[in-house]
């Protein structure tokens, strides 16, 4: 559940410089429960997961579901690496485009397709503009696509946390089923082991 206000960016930045102290870590929410409070100046114990879900929700932190916990990090360096990799693609294809945009010109200079190229010269023209801001917002911050990624991200974490439960509920009847109904249910979904 998300936090009634919001929070403190002080108390958040300080969380988050919490996570970059070694020894660089995954926590579980009862360490951050007992740890943070005395780490994060005015944070109390009842407070932490309040922070936590809005770190995560906002992707300022990383969650992972392991087994029946929820586990937090976030090591230094980790955004920008995804950006400047984001970045680096746009750049490899600006200069692709420029390629495009400079055999046009050539073309259009020799005479052929006057006006087919001149369309195409306008389109790759106003596709490399748009590149262009979108490699300023990556520079930036990356605002825009990151976050999409982002949230997309959260989706399948949480399907697979959905999976994951599903499994583990399959499990425990299996453990428990007489072996008539293993058996059944083996030859029904065509799983050789289902241990």
């Amino acid at each position: 559940m998300a936090p009634k206000t919001d929070p403190s960016p002080a108390k958040c930045a300080s969380i988050i410089s919490f996570f970059h102290t070694p020894p660089l870590t995954a926590y579980t929410i009862q360490q951050l429960e007992k740890q943070l409070p005395t780490n994060v100046p005015g944070l109390s114990g009842m407070q932490v997961k309040d922070f936590l879900t809005h770190l995560v929700g906002n992707s300022q932190i990383c969650s992972e579901k392991i087994g029946s916990g929820n586990w937090y990090w976030h090591f230094p360096g980790a955004e920008g690496d995804g950006l400047k990799s984001k970045v680096d693609e746009l750049r490899r294809e600006v200069e692709g485009l420029r390629g495009n945009v400079e055999a046009a010109r050539e073309e259009v200079e020799s005479g052929r397709g006057v006006l087919e190229v001149e369309e195409e010269r306008g389109r790759l023209e106003r596709w490399l503009g748009g590149l262009g801001e979108e490699m300023e917002k990556l520079g930036r911050g990356g605002e825009g696509r990151v976050n999409e990624m982002r949230a997309e991200e959260r989706v399948w974490r949480e399907r697979v946390g959905v999976l994951e439960d599903n499994l583990q509920i399959l499990l425990g009847f299996l453990k428990d089923a007489p072996e008539e109904a293993v058996e059944q249910l083996r030859a029904q979904v065509d799983i050789e082991d289902l241990e």
